[in-house]
């Protein structure tokens, strides 16, 4: 049995969809399906021009559904958190994270932070700081994950931290990741 293994934020006036197959067989013939049907594996990218992308927030709130170019996060509580949903891939494959961002805040400074596969088991992997400017400003954010040395493996979810405590009119509004 194989499902959906995220978390999702539903609106009141969101569309959900999901999509289910059941697949009777074999063993072999279940497997030989999936294997059909699966698309070959490529790095996570996300662009927030009507929806979350499967991104969720801790900490935080945002001004609704359905997102308008930009998934607008008010940032006004004590450690606000972005976390991406579940990814899969290899850290060498992906050394740098882009998030193209707005920022309004006194802080200078974001964070984002890693699960990674270890013997089986999702850990905590690190965390790298990364200049901000909170004018309000439309900018990329170049992370260099690889300058870590707890970056490598199998990397299974991104969080960020826009700032490290929120202020009443703080936001970010993030166009992609």
């Amino acid at each position: 049995y194989i499902a959906g293994q995220t978390l999702e934020m539903l609106d009141h006036n969101i569309t959900h969809e999901y999509h289910c197959e059941l697949i009777l067989g074999s063993l072999d013939q279940i497997r030989d399906r999936v294997k059909s049907n699966t698309a070959p594996p490529s790095l996570p990218s996300w662009k927030f021009d009507h929806d979350r992308q499967g991104w969720r927030f801790n900490n935080a709130s945002d001004t609704g559904w359905p997102l308008k170019d930009v998934w607008h996060v008010l940032l006004e509580k004590d450690d606000p958190q972005l976390f991406s949903p579940h990814v899969f891939f290899d850290a060498g494959e992906a050394p740098v994270l882009t998030i193209r961002a707005a920022f309004k805040t006194r802080h200078q400074n974001g964070t984002v932070f890693w699960r990674r596969l270890e013997n089986g088991r999702s850990v905590e992997g690190g965390a790298l700081n990364f200049p901000i400017q909170g004018d309000g400003v439309m900018r990329d954010h170049i992370v260099r994950l690889s300058d870590s040395k707890n970056y490598h493996g199998k990397i299974l979810e991104f969080r960020i931290d826009p700032v490290p405590s929120g202020a009443d009119g703080d936001w970010v509004k993030v166009e992609s990741v």
